[in-house]
């Protein structure tokens, strides 16, 4: 197999050769790295009458153990030796699961932190945050956003966008402000592949249909990046503000979005990403502070266009005259929430130099921030940026000084000028511990631990949230088939349906994951002539090692089924990994169906 997961067993075969007439004995052993377990003996030996080949078996299993390992194979005859190194990943495919605990000590007080990993060995990281600022689980928000999954053009460059101000209010290391800065490179890099012949950028990599609001998104952060010293290659940053231009021109509003919907917002965050270019539209702009009943979230984005484009009385009086305006959701086409406007309308206020009016709006969006809310990869971002830009400019009494010890190890002492510390811990190979605090200065300080792992054995969580997801198995002769044992050698089809029972209304951008056995094969079907097996094709499939993840709506009661072909490979015990699906902006919208055990019976 490519990979394995922990608590697996599989038949590892090994082929001896032999070419001389006076080798007659064979002895193979194998040495494999603490990743395995070998049942039975480590060494075999193989007699021969004559040259030829044979077989032998080694029954391997995998520990709780997960990374990078190796199986070494040797065979020696007559005092001549040969080796054979096979490198294979060990996975956990269960979800990453996040703890977080946190503490408030006072003025010159000591304090404790206690945890329990989450994980098995391996998987494990912990990550310790000082703030003198009301915390917003800067950290843990940061990991999901940069841990997401999924790859559209909203959430890559959502992942890369808070990054770009952090270092405003967080006391960095070297080895921290590289991992940011290859992150937002990283994400630089992949723009490329989601420019549209237009200019603009697609949803996903590939396609040929300009997202608007994904474009205004993925613009916004090439701009910010080269404001912040990166370089950003001229032709992508060119064509993409000829089609800006070009849309912003262009645009005037459709009678059936009835003039003030999502079609205002769109032009209004276009025509701020022209300003912030330093090439404003200016009678773009003109034309639609006229609309009549323009919605408050697009007035906000407006005037933060007159604001960077030095007209900051108009940007004041557009912000002053809200009579006629229209308070509408407007998250259809932006991927939007109630906080992520409210993290725009912090912006537009930091633009225009009302700092005071945004303080509560700040302390709000910080508070929801250090819930146990979820909240999409869109509203994070902006709300992430909004508060750290706003943070990272005001002057705040931000002086930390304070020591800590993880398990009574040596103490570390940090003093800093930024009003945020992050460190990343070693959680050693013990699965709990504790961090003890001491802060020395006057002021509370706020001290949060947050947890990643992937825990071990089967996921058996069932779910159905107004999404009901179902999975069966057919031959290549569309006879069903039992997924518990499977003879190897055999191609079949992984079928998955998934229905909307119309609970919560149409279901966009859901994201469908399945995951295959380590001794299964995905057969990819784009690299063959016929489409045969298809039943309905996704908007977007991303083929991977071990796994296919499908992108597409659904509508009100209808349902989907993706076929997925695959083949029983190695023979061992293996295990099925969940599927899920969920619709990426919704959280009320998902499904899973638990992961259990199989086999692949040897020929």
């Amino acid at each position: 197999p490519k990979m394995m997961s922990p608590e697996e067993r599989f038949s590892l075969p090994v082929t001896v050769f032999v070419t001389e007439e006076n080798i007659r004995n064979v002895t193979v052993s194998l040495i494999a790295s603490k990743h395995y377990s070998i049942a039975g003996s480590l060494e075999q030996k193989v007699s021969f009458d004559e040259p030829g080949e044979k077989n032998v078996y080694f029954e391997i299993e995998t520990n709780k153990l997960t990374g990078p390992s190796q199986i070494t194979v040797k065979a020696v005859a007559k005092g001549q030796e040969s080796k054979l190194t096979t490198n294979l990943e060990v996975r956990m495919p269960n979800p990453m699961v996040t703890r977080t605990v946190s503490s408030i000590l006072k003025g010159r007080s000591d304090g404790m932190l206690e945890y329990t990993l989450p994980g098995i060995q391996g998987t494990n990281t912990l990550l310790l945050e000082l703030s003198a600022i009301p915390p917003m689980d800067l950290t843990g928000r940061l990991n999901y956003l940069l841990t997401y999954p999924h790859g559209c053009i909203e959430q890559i460059i959502s992942a890369g966008f808070p990054q770009l101000y952090v270092d405003k209010v967080v006391d960095l290391d070297n080895t921290q402000k590289a991992k940011m800065r290859d992150n937002i490179i990283s994400v630089l890099r992949r723009l490329g592949s989601y420019q549209t012949p237009d200019g603009g950028f697609a949803y996903w990599p590939g396609q040929s249909q300009t997202n608007d609001w994904g474009s205004s998104y993925a613009g916004h952060f090439m701009l910010e990046a080269g404001n912040n010293g990166y370089q950003v290659r001229p032709s992508l940053k060119s064509d993409w503000l000829a089609s800006q231009k070009e849309r912003a021109k262009a645009w005037v509003p459709r009678p059936e979005t009835n003039a003030y919907t999502s079609e205002q917002m769109l032009q209004a965050y276009r025509l701020y990403t022209l300003a912030l270019a330093g090439d404003p539209v200016t009678s773009a702009m003109n034309r639609l502070r006229q609309q009549s009943r323009l919605v408050v979230q697009a007035r906000w984005l407006l005037a933060s266009a007159y604001a960077l484009s030095g007209m900051h009385e108009v940007a004041s009086e557009l912000m002053d005259d809200m009579a006629d305006s229209a308070d509408v959701n407007v998250q259809s086409g932006t991927y939007g929430s109630s906080l992520r406007d409210q993290a725009i309308l912090i912006n537009t206020l930091n633009l225009i130099n009302r700092r005071e009016t945004a303080m509560p709006l700040i302390r709000e969006a910080a508070e929801k921030l250090n819930t146990r809310q979820w909240y999409s990869t869109q509203t994070t971002a902006w709300t992430l940026m909004s508060i750290v830009n706003f943070v990272g400019g005001e002057d705040v009494d931000g002086t930390l000084k304070f020591t800590y010890a993880i398990n009574n190890k040596k103490k570390a002492t940090v003093g800093s000028d930024k009003p945020i510390f992050q460190t990343e811990l070693d959680p050693g190979t013990e699965d709990h511990g504790e961090i003890s605090i001491t802060n020395q200065t006057g002021n509370e300080l706020y001290a949060t631990l947050v947890m990643n792992g992937t825990p071990s054995g089967i996921d058996s969580t069932r779910l159905s949230e107004n999404l009901k997801i179902e999975t069966r198995f057919l031959g290549m002769d569309n006879q069903p088939l039992s997924s518990d044992e499977i003879e190897q050698g055999t191609d079949f089809k992984y079928i998955v349906k998934v229905s909307n029972p119309g609970t919560a209304g149409g279901a966009k951008n859901l994201a469908l994951t399945q995951m295959v056995p380590s001794g299964w094969e995905i057969r990819n079907m784009r690299m063959e002539s016929s489409n045969a097996h298809e039943r309905d094709l996704p908007d977007y499939r991303d083929i991977r090692d071990d796994r296919v993840l499908s992108y597409f709506n659904l509508a009100s009661g209808r349902s989907k089924e993706f076929v997925v072909v695959v083949h029983a490979a190695f023979p061992g015990e293996f295990y099925l990994p969940p599927v899920t699906c969920e619709a990426m902006y919704n959280y009320r919208i998902r499904a899973r169906v638990p992961g259990k055990r199989t086999q692949v019976m040897a020929k």
